[in-house]
Order: structure tokens, then C-alpha cells, then sequence
């Protein structure tokens, strides 16, 4: 690693480190927390829209497979 990067890590992680203190207060004004049954609920939601999103990439990834071997094939 170079210098030049040695000292962008290094002046980052010193950032992150001093902001620690100051992030501290923002989340003790934070939104009141959630019971047991509304954090599973929440985060059945999310594996759900997850679940969708993954499923609507591979539909995506397989359309765009066959245009490719169509416009492979019709080159050829």
C-alpha cells in the first residue's frame, strides 16, 4: 500500500473514531422501541420484500441470458 493511501485510511478511520461520541446523543432520541411482536413482524416484512427482490434479480438475470444467446445466435 502507498503512502498516499496509508494516510486516507488512516485520516477516515480518525474520523469515524471522533464522530462516535457525537452519534451517541442522536440515538437516545430514537423512536420508541418495539415490542416482540411488532419487531417479528417487521422483520418478517423484510425478509419478504428481500425474498421478492431476490426473486425479481434472478427473473431479470435470466431474461437478460436469453437476449444475449438471441442476439448470440443471430449474429452467428
Amino acid at each position: 500500500m502507498d503512502t498516499k493511501k496509508t494516510v486516507r485510511l488512516f485520516l477516515l478511520v480518525l474520523f469515524c473514531l471522533c464522530r462516535l461520541p457525537f452519534d451517541s446523543p442522536v440515538q437516545a432520541h430514537a423512536p420508541r422501541r418495539l415490542d416482540d411482536q411488532q419487531l417479528t413482524r417487521a422483520l418478517l416484512d423484510e425478509v419478504r420484500l428481500l425474498r421478492q427482490a431476490f426473486q425479481r434479480l434472478n427473473l431479470n438475470a435470466y431474461r437478460s441470458q436469453i437476449l444475449i444467446e438471441r442476439i448470440r445466435t443471430q449474429n452467428d
